[in-house]
């Protein structure tokens, strides 16, 4: 984003990403930010960051969605349940707040979803680099003043999806209407756009004190005492899945069967007392559910059984599943088996073991 005062967009972008960080460790996403210019020399030509962070994700190999947010936007609603609200978009390239001026392409380029596992969504991400490309990144070099001597991004973010427009390839592209959006400036997150405020000193003042009130009132970090064993989203290649669906989120599972959605990491452990944290994001619970998820700590793949134990799910939203366990021994190649209920549709978004004795 661009701002008058450097000091004002790091003020900013400190208290609104606190409410992005928060989000994304309680529900396992992974989070990044980057401060300063990744091409030009002054302030207003980090406006262009976004394209280049974009084709450096994709150039790494990087797949799902990708959200991007500008300083000034923030997460208003720490409960949103974002796995939940992309489950059914598996087959979208990516979704953008639009219909401005009653143009569905016309876009708000500071809040935006793009899908790395969709060839359409890797297409808008060559073809927006491609428009910086064709601008020359001499010319941004060269540029002194905002919007007069080049091009701004958002009016290439625009060319390229009427572009799509005019070939008919938006099929795969979703445009929320502004205001009612869920990637930007809407029930999910809000941005404070400039021209919505008097000064960049109001604006700013609105910002930090909004922010406050949300970080108020969202949920805390479950701690764990201890030494780190194992710190893993279920992401990881070393938590493996039957039942389940591994996503960008974390382990799917339906609720239509019960089964082993969860097993791993196969470590080898000292004698000693551990601690588990399994974190959860519960969307849906079946009415008259009954059965619990059952959870044991085994070693030597199965062959002897250290700890077990059983609880019935019953609350929506992000859940902690703790338990300790002693292992007198040690183990080899230690796993945590989790058996996922039927009738209760939630993601698994990682495991945390460790050493307390």
């Amino acid at each position: 984003m661009q701002t008058a005062d450097p000091h004002s967009y790091y003020e900013m972008l400190s208290s609104t990403s606190r409410t992005v960080r928060r989000y994304c460790l309680l529900n396992g996403f992974q989070y990044c930010q980057y401060i300063g210019i990744k091409r030009g020399y002054v302030g207003w030509q980090a406006t262009y960051n976004r394209i280049f962070l974009l084709k450096e994700l994709l150039d790494s190999g990087q797949r799902g969605w990708v959200f991007y947010l500008d300083a000034d936007a923030y997460i208003e609603d720490m409960n949103f349940d974002l796995s939940e609200y992309l489950s059914d978009k598996r087959d979208c390239a990516a979704i953008f707040s639009g219909h401005l001026n009653g143009i569905p392409y016309s876009i708000n380029a500071g809040g935006f979803a793009v899908n790395l596992d969709h060839p359409s969504g890797r297409s808008f991400v060559f073809d927006y680099y491609a428009m910086v490309q064709q601008l020359g990144l001499d010319k941004i070099d060269q540029a002194i003043f905002w919007e007069r001597d080049v091009m701004d991004d958002q009016d290439m973010m625009f060319r390229v999806l009427k572009y799509y427009n005019d070939i008919d390839a938006l099929r795969p592209f979703i445009f929320e209407k502004t205001n009612f959006s869920y990637v930007n400036d809407g029930p999910f997150i809000k941005q404070s756009l400039r021209s919505h405020f008097a000064s960049d000193q109001i604006r700013r003042s609105h910002i930090i004190s909004t922010v406050e009130k949300i970080m108020e009132a969202a949920p805390n970090l479950p701690q764990m005492e201890g030494s780190n064993v194992a710190s893993l989203p279920s992401t990881h290649p070393r938590l493996l899945t039957e039942t389940g669906m591994k996503t960008a989120f974390g382990i799917y599972h339906d609720g239509a069967t019960s089964g082993a959605i969860l097993y791993g990491p196969y470590v080898n452990i000292d004698s000693g007392v551990f601690n588990v944290m399994i974190d959860l994001r519960i969307s849906r619970i079946t009415e008259g559910t009954a059965e619990p998820v059952t959870i044991d700590v085994v070693a030597d793949h199965g062959r002897h059984q250290i700890f077990n134990i059983s609880e019935t799910l019953k609350k929506k939203g992000y859940f902690s599943l703790g338990f300790s366990f002693e292992a007198a021994g040690g183990a080899e190649n230690m796993e945590i088996r989790v058996h996922a209920p039927a009738g209760v549709t939630f993601f698994i978004i990682g495991v945390r073991v460790t050493r307390v004795v």
